[in-house]
């Protein structure tokens, strides 16, 4: 598990998620969170932000939405009472088709309707690349700061 803090040594996240991970892949790493051993647990609020992977790997949308609904349906399994679901971000060097596929995924989590789930779109905030490394896909600690403070507004 990683942590990042700001200069101030706030914490800004800590993340199950390993860099390079599709949805798929993290719904796996959720379900290994019960297995005798396991030294993580879930917390009953989470935040998700996935799918950039799967964009960036053209995973079709219909098996980014199936998988997310996998995912979701995992973590609410696993006594999370309340989860914020985030829109990806732009990705700045993405081909017309994943931006195509970014859209229509985004619109999906739009869409998603449930009690225990709320959408937070912070895809419309991070049009400005400055918010990312050089790679256009992380966010730097501007970016990272500004997505805690979009998180808790929403």
């Amino acid at each position: 598990m990683q942590e990042v803090h700001n200069p101030r040594r706030k914490k800004i996240f800590s993340q199950l998620a390993i860099g390079g991970q599709t949805i798929s892949q993290l719904q796996k790493r959720v379900v290994r969170c019960r297995a005798a051993g396991y030294q993580y647990r879930l917390a009953s609020e989470v935040f998700v932000m996935i799918g950039t992977n799967d964009v960036l790997r053209n995973t079709p949308y219909n098996s980014m939405k199936l998988s997310l609904l996998r995912l979701l349906a995992t973590i609410k399994n696993q006594g999370v009472q309340n989860i914020r679901l985030c829109t990806i971000l732009p990705i700045h060097r993405a081909t017309g088709d994943q931006r195509d596929t970014l859209n229509k995924f985004n619109d999906f989590v739009r869409r998603v309707k449930d009690r225990r789930v709320v959408v937070v779109d912070v895809e419309s905030f991070f049009s400005n690349p400055k918010y990312f490394e050089r790679d256009g896909v992380h966010l730097n600690l501007d970016g990272l700061e500004r997505l805690e403070t979009i998180w808790f507004q929403q």
